[in-house]
């Protein structure tokens, strides 16, 4: 029986003890007979399904509380673990240990709310076997948790939006690697519920179509969501190299985010390689903007925009993505950023970590908040710094490859500088 479940029995101890009319005191020990019951078949009903099998075989019993693959040699895939959850009552657990899962069977219809679990974002990956087909479809209104893994080439030709998900309820994505997904838009996740994505990395994902919106990311008809903490590095697209939203009523919501040499393929007109907000409303805090942002109301709508932040966040190289809150910083010189490349740095995935010289490190005061702490699981501290890491004693340096700019490709700086 779980803890909250014996407080609430004493509370009902407590009261029922008081003095008062019997028949009040018969009515608690009641009602807490009947919520402790309640409690007892809620989590009966719920069951843990680990996975034993690195295979892709359905489940041999769907319902049955038991994931087992058919045949005389059983075993539990993740594919048979899903199928189970689908289909027993309950808000289930998933467990996977260290290794790779290939999905050859198309993608895994999440039906039910569920809990899938890996060992780290490092040791559990799940892929597609390049069939063209995504990762996972989460089901409308469901709630969905998936922790400590990487979800990796999901999606290619035969898909269309959210190579690595599709999702329709409530998906809440934990120390996740969304890395090298595909489709023709959206290339990683596609958005129509809510997603809260917290100490994540999205890598090299790819809207490969021509006018293909949103290379990591993307919200539509009223979705909405929440980034705390999240790399976003080397995405592309044509529009929104890493996010795009539409729908007068999505929402998105960056928190401590990193944007960094994310692509937008068709730079004509508003280029947008970091975010493009088609419509729907944006708020910003502590977040680092290597890139540049479009909006689909030109100035001079510029302050009627849906644009809210609470200050402390970074530009480079422009200023079209920021309000000029307390603590912005814009037109910020990529050197001056002093970050190193992408790679492990400590924590559950790959980071970019700024330098001790960085302007995002101490930055100037604003009235953001930031989490406990970083993506790494290290602390914030002091004025805590812009975007998802927060740098420690003892990080290793990192700066410019180059001096004056030549790191950003600028080819008049080279000639200028060469003898």
């Amino acid at each position: 029986m779980n803890g909250r479940g014996e407080r609430r029995r004493e509370r009902g101890r407590r009261w029922a003890g008081r003095s008062g009319p019997p028949l009040a005191r018969l009515l608690v020990a009641v009602l807490v007979l009947v919520s402790g019951a309640l409690m007892f078949c809620a989590a009966a009903s719920a069951r843990q399904f680990v996975v034993t099998s690195s295979g892709d075989q359905g489940d041999a019993n769907p319902g049955n509380g038991f994931c087992a693959t058919p045949g005389m040699f059983a075993s539990c895939t993740l594919r048979a673990a899903v199928e189970e959850a689908n289909a027993y009552p309950g808000a289930d657990e998933i467990v996977i240990g260290a290794g790779t899962i290939s999905l050859a069977s198309g993608q895994l219809s999440i039906d039910d709310d569920v809990s899938i679990r890996g060992a780290g974002a490092r040791q559990t990956i799940v892929r597609t076997n390049g069939g063209g087909h995504r990762i996972a479809q989460v089901g409308s209104s469901i709630a969905v948790t998936i922790s400590d893994l990487t979800l990796r080439g999901g999606g290619g030709a035969q898909t269309s939006v959210g190579g690595a998900v599709f999702n329709s309820g409530d998906l809440v994505l934990t120390r996740v690697w969304l890395d090298a997904n595909r489709a023709a838009s959206c290339g990683a996740v596609y958005v129509t519920g809510s997603l809260l994505v917290r100490d994540s990395t999205l890598t090299a994902n790819f809207s490969y179509a021509a006018g293909g919106a949103g290379g990591a990311l993307c919200l539509v008809n009223g979705a909405v969501a929440t980034l705390i903490n999240a790399t976003l590095h080397g995405n592309a697209a044509s529009e929104g190299g890493a996010i795009f939203t539409t729908g007068m009523q999505s929402s998105l919501e960056l928190y401590s985010c990193t944007f960094i040499d994310n692509v937008d393929t068709e730079p004509t007109g508003r280029p947008s390689s970091a975010l493009e907000i088609g419509l729907g409303a944006l708020h910003l805090d502590k977040t680092l903007i290597v890139g540049s942002c479009a909006f689909a109301r030109v100035l001079p709508a510029r302050d009627h925009r849906a644009v809210t932040s609470n200050g402390g966040n970074i530009e480079s190289p422009g200023e079209g993505c920021l309000l000029g809150a307390p603590g912005d910083l814009n037109l910020v010189a990529r050197r001056d950023l002093h970050l190193g490349t992408l790679g492990d740095y400590g924590g559950p995935v790959p980071t970019v970590l700024p330098g001790t010289l960085s302007v995002a490190v101490e930055p100037p005061l604003s009235g953001a908040a930031c989490s406990a702490e970083d993506a790494r699981g290290a602390p914030r501290v002091g004025r805590c710094d812009v975007g998802a890491v927060e740098r420690q004693l003892g990080d290793p340096e990192s700066g410019p490859l180059f001096e004056d700019d030549w790191e950003s490709g600028d080819l008049s700086a080279w000639s200028a500088a060469a003898p």
